[in-house]
């Protein structure tokens, strides 16, 4: 029990942490390169930085549950 309790501790935060280096990396890319990209109402590193921390954050879901499937899930068959 205490290996799942510090698997979704750990989990937590490094989907935290995807979600720190996707609003990072693509809000530098948007305002330096996109500066006339418009999304959800924001423009230019806003909407950029908006969308690589959402796409970070589901990233780290979708990694967290594929880890936890394959590594506390008992296999039935």
């Amino acid at each position: 029990m205490g290996n799942k309790i510090a698997f979704f501790f750990l989990a937590l935060v490094g989907t935290c942490l995807l979600g720190l280096i996707g609003w990072v990396v693509l809000a530098t890319y948007g305002g330096n390169y996109a500066e006339d990209f418009i999304a959800f109402g924001l423009r230019g590193y806003e909407a950029t930085g908006f969308i690589g921390q959402c796409v970070g954050l589901v990233l780290g879901v979708v990694m967290t549950i594929y880890i936890y499937q394959k590594n506390f899930k008992k296999n039935v068959l």
